[in-house]
């Protein structure tokens, strides 16, 4: 960031995730990390898809993948979607206090949307089907059987690689909505709570904090850090290295950037500067 980018800054905070860090410069607001109306969700893009990335890697500990599909009767509107999801999502935490969950929306070759779930623990299968079955109000034998699957993962980037990653062409057809599919809304979701900074340093302008922050810059443009995930094909798991350079964005008096494995940088600026 050059001199430049500070001119006019009420405040710098630098925030350490799990594994990244994020950069933020707020300007000339009265109040700091005020935030902008969300827009309309349209298509499945770079920005949503790194947004995505961006909660699967800095929240829990994956450890598990499921797939809910609806049967050969199925809806074609988003708000019917996100209904049943909310309802499943209040059985699972009945069933499972303290669950973590992300969730994510693919739709198959039929035009059906189908869901994608990550948990922090194992889900029965036979609850996790007979639940699904009765959301969706099925009826179908045939989808109680085989309307659901889960499976462990290795790691956080395996799971990961199964929610967003672009790494085949079939995958990316399924981001896409079908013709009449109607008010889809968000493409994704993550329980509340689960994508907050580890540690926060906020300060108003200064050499130090500019200084800080500028370091985590050169740091990050000098070696750019691959994010890792791994999808799987068959019994075949491929290892996929996206290099992603720091991100920048500007919205509502607030600029800034994401900083892919920067956590560890982040932690030793933040616990220097308390001491």
């Amino acid at each position: 960031m050059s001199s430049s980018a500070f001119g006019g800054a009420k405040a710098i905070s630098i925030e350490q995730f799990k594994r990244d860090a994020r950069v933020k410069v707020f300007m000339g607001s009265d109040v700091v990390g005020v935030r902008g109306v969300r827009g309309d969700c349209g298509e499945f893009n770079s920005v949503v898809r790194r947004r995505m990335l961006f909660a699967a890697f800095n929240s829990a500990d994956w450890i598990a993948f499921a797939v809910l599909t609806y049967p050969s009767e199925f809806p074609t509107d988003g708000l019917t979607v996100k209904n049943h999801i909310d309802l499943f999502k209040r059985r699972l935490e009945y069933q499972h206090p303290g669950i973590a969950w992300m969730w994510g929306i693919e739709f198959q070759t039929r035009g059906a949307v189908h869901l994608n779930f990550l948990f922090d623990r194992f889900v029965d299968k036979d609850w996790l089907s007979q639940t699904w079955f009765d959301v969706v109000g099925s009826g179908d034998d045939k989808h109680l059987r085989a309307g659901t699957k889960i499976q462990f993962c290795t790691s956080t980037d395996e799971a990961s690689g199964y929610m967003a990653a672009r790494y085949s062409a079939k995958k990316d057809a399924q981001k896409i909505i079908p013709q009449g599919f109607n008010a889809l809304g968000r493409w994704w979701g993550i329980k509340r709570g689960l994508v907050s900074p580890v540690a926060t340093k906020l300060d108003l302008v200064n050499s130090e904090i500019v200084s800080s922050v500028r370091t985590l810059r050169k740091v990050v443009e000098k070696k750019v850090h691959p994010r890792t995930v791994q999808p799987v094909r068959g019994d075949v798991k491929r290892k996929r290295k996206v290099k992603r350079k720091p991100v920048y964005f500007l919205h509502s008096g607030l600029k800034g950037f994401t900083i892919y494995r920067g956590a560890k940088l982040a932690e030793q600026i933040i616990s220097c500067s308390s001491d």
